[in-house]
């Protein structure tokens, strides 16, 4: 390993267990970090290495159909989040899943559908591979319930500042970790190196592992494994007024969302739903408030 990376990194790496050993056959893995830092690459390369290990099938959510030939033919795409209860003993990449968040008409039901996967993948025999930019929008519940692995590529400062509670510790100690190792420009020596290495907090190992590349990567494969769909807000850099104006996007189509189902005939349903979304809101409210004050 390149010698600028710090000497006891170096020797974490050497001596960590493998993916297989920390990554059992229903665990929810959620890898974090900041764009073009190498999350969707990871969680490529996991479900070959996982595949392999559990003879699992291999699943892609949202990839659109005219990219598919970017992607192995082994791998089987599906669009819609709730079909994720169908794929029984199988590993599943969840790329750039919190775009989801941002969706109008998916507020309310489609987070429901990702939460309720999350939480009953273990029974299902799935591993679920996620890759977002922070963990803030996942339901807590989803935390408590599936107890998922975590893995930290580098963090901003303002996404340590931004994470929930229920991860917050362990985000920003990944952050500090991350301060130590050179950060490089987009396509030098020093960004492939930082992009070779993870952060990994779960029950049986916390601390550096490497990673490569996945056997089929490649740069149509590193650019189309984000969504380009219309119904999904592009991606977004990390400043703080992008982060800012991102969480506004979803605010405004949760506000819209609360407005239309006024019209709705299902009274008990709507409280329900409502209920829900008001939560998220203010989670979302809070978040703009951390960005605004660190602005």
């Amino acid at each position: 390993m390149d010698q600028s990376i710090p000497y006891d990194v170096r020797k974490a790496v050497e001596s960590a267990p493998s993916w297989s050993e920390i990554i059992d056959n229903t665990d929810v893995v959620i890898t974090t970090g900041r764009r073009r830092h190498g999350k969707s690459a990871l969680i490529y390369e996991l479900q070959e290495i996982l595949s392999k290990n559990y003879s699992f099938p291999k699943y892609a959510w949202g990839i659109p159909r005219n990219k598919h030939k970017f992607f192995p033919d082994d791998l089987h795409h599906f669009q819609h989040i709730e079909n994720l209860e169908r794929y029984n003993y199988s590993v599943i990449a969840l790329d750039e899943i919190h775009q989801i968040y941002s969706a109008r008409s998916s507020v309310s039901k489609t987070n429901k559908w990702l939460s309720q996967a999350m939480t009953f993948s273990g029974q299902r025999n799935q591993i679920l591979l996620l890759a977002t930019l922070n963990n803030a929008l996942i339901d807590v519940n989803t935390f408590r319930i599936t107890n998922p692995i975590l893995i930290y590529k580098r963090i901003g400062k303002l996404q340590a500042n931004a994470e929930r509670s229920a991860t917050k510790e362990f985000t920003k100690n990944a952050q500090k970790e991350w301060e130590r190792i050179p950060h490089g420009k987009k396509g030098s020596p020093e960004r492939a190196v930082e992009s070779s290495l993870s952060y990994v907090v779960s029950d049986e190992y916390i601390g550096w592992k490497y990673n490569e590349l996945p056997s089929w990567w490649s740069d149509n494969a590193s650019e189309m494994s984000r969504i380009d769909n219309d119904k999904f807000v592009s991606s977004i850099d990390v400043d703080t007024e992008d982060w800012i104006n991102f969480y506004y996007k979803i605010l405004d189509g949760m506000n819209k969302e609360l407005i239309s189902g006024m019209a709705g005939k299902n009274k008990k349903q709507f409280s329900v739903d409502t209920s829900i979304l008001r939560q998220k809101m203010n989670v979302i409210i809070k978040i703009i408030e951390a960005y605004t004050k660190l602005e």
